[in-house]
């Protein structure tokens, strides 16, 4: 998960790990198709 990140942060994204007992984990990631000024 640490590599995951390193290449979110590259392409300026973020990530969202969302966990709920019972109901298990979502992960969410998100990359802006163009440049973040």
């Amino acid at each position: 998960m640490a590599q995951v990140h390193k290449v979110i942060e590259m392409h300026q994204g973020r990530i969202n790990i969302e966990s709920k007992p019972g109901n298990g984990t979502r992960v969410r990631v998100i990359i802006p198709s163009e440049a973040v000024q």
